[in-house]
């Protein structure tokens, strides 16, 4: 009797395919009631989103004020790159957009580090300075006016790697990706 009752327990029991139906609808029915209490409640989900309204945006000046070649280039690649994942946003000619974003690359440093009591490895510091301005071409307002940006990114190595060429652009390439990071937050700023 004993050994009944084990192979009765090791049976799986499948559900009543109207009670599995029926526990659907329950669990649908609570998600969308929950859904429509926390709409009622003010509750939304806050998209970063351009000022004024706009979805189009062109990328007008990136001036490179450094003694760093192509940081301009770099950055309007990073730019585009980010911003057309955007499905909110659409880079667009002057002629057909609705913002201007220019940018001005002040400085780029370097700053390698070797601090024994911290670590053994060497750190680069790779550091972008530059200002951010956003104007509406509809209106001419303009939303950001000259405002300081700064990207750091540090790169360790080990004290016998040398420094290279290859090295030194891959961490430009990472200043130049993290700057244009907080150029996307920047505009996307709820306004």
């Amino acid at each position: 009797m004993l050994d009944m009752a084990r192979r009765c327990a090791a049976i799986p029991v499948r559900p009543d395919p109207a009670k599995r139906r029926q526990l659907q609808s329950v669990w649908l029915l609570t998600a969308v009631l929950l859904a429509a209490l926390l709409g009622a409640c003010g509750y939304h989900q806050d998209v970063p989103h351009l000022p004024g309204g706009a979805h189009t945006l062109t990328l007008r000046r990136i001036t490179n004020l450094t003694d760093t070649g192509e940081l301009d280039v770099r950055l309007r690649t990073a730019l585009q790159q980010r911003l057309a994942q955007q499905a909110h946003i659409r880079l667009q000619p002057p002629e057909r957009s609705a913002l201007a974003l220019s940018i001005e690359l002040s400085s780029f440093t370097l700053n390698r580090v070797l601090d024994p009591a911290i670590t053994t490895e060497r750190s680069f510091v790779y550091t972008l300075t530059g200002r951010v301005t956003l104007t509406d071409l509809r209106n001419g307002r303009t939303y950001i006016a000259g405002e300081a940006l700064t990207a750091s990114v540090t790169r360790l190595y080990a004290p016998d790697v040398q420094e290279t060429p290859a090295i030194r652009d891959e961490g430009l390439n990472d200043a130049v990706a993290a700057f244009a990071e907080q150029v996307q937050q920047r505009i996307q700023r709820t306004f």
